[in-house]
């Protein structure tokens, strides 16, 4: 496992849904056009990702809730008010997408895995009944990941919300805070093949909350 803990790693995903205006190739050249204002701000310590649903995703029946359609994913290792600063240059004044069906999630990120991709499963989480937060927290890092995770070596990030930065990250980029406790973001080879509307929980079942979870592949737009 290699967990970097002597990095403060600070992430923010910002989950878009989409208005209905536009098809994938205007969501592309909006999520484009809305970073262009951050581009890392000169930092070097800061990534900017472009994610967009990709087409036919075999989980987009797979959950409750509905999907999201694109993400922008800024992360820094200058710490939560760098983050926060980031995301108040983002523009979501777009044609694409909705901001009152769009949400934001925010916190400090564990690479277990270091490494990235062009292609991410997404799974975002809030805990089951009967588990606090910090039971969540604990039992996702320190279980789950080390024996249940998707986990190929390629790349594993856990983002480990906050309530405070997520607020905060809310008042930056004006879009409603997730509510979400944490997402999983796992880099992968190619989909997974279409289960006709399932998905297999595994050790998922033991910590979150299957009513409120939603699970995207995704891949890069830049």
């Amino acid at each position: 496992m290699t967990d970097e803990a002597a990095v403060d790693r600070h992430r923010a995903l910002v989950l878009l849904r989409s208005s209905g205006g536009g098809g994938r190739d205007s969501r592309s050249a909006d999520l484009t056009a809305i970073a262009a204002g951050v581009g890392g701000a000169g930092d070097p310590d800061a990534v900017v990702r472009l994610w967009t649903q990709v087409p036919d995703d075999p989980l987009a029946d797979a959950f409750a809730g509905e999907p999201f359609d694109s993400v922008i994913d800024i992360e820094t290792t200058r710490g939560p008010e760098r983050l926060i600063a980031l995301l108040s240059r983002l523009d979501l004044d777009t044609s694409s997408f909705d901001r009152d069906r769009s949400v934001v999630v925010a916190g400090q990120v564990h690479q277990l895995d270091a490494g990235d991709g062009p292609l991410g499963l997404f799974f975002c989480m809030k805990p089951k009944d009967g588990m606090s937060v910090e039971q969540f927290h604990t039992y996702w890092r320190h279980e789950h990941a080390v024996h249940h995770a998707h986990r190929d070596g390629t790349g594993y990030h856990q983002l480990h919300a906050t309530h405070a930065l997520s607020a905060s990250a809310a008042d930056a980029t004006g879009v409603a805070p997730s509510g979400l406790s944490g997402v999983a973001i796992a880099v992968i080879g190619a989909p997974p093949p279409a289960g006709g509307g399932r998905v297999d929980r595994g050790d998922r079942e033991n910590f979150v909350d299957p009513v409120t979870e939603i699970g995207i592949i995704v891949e890069r737009v830049a």
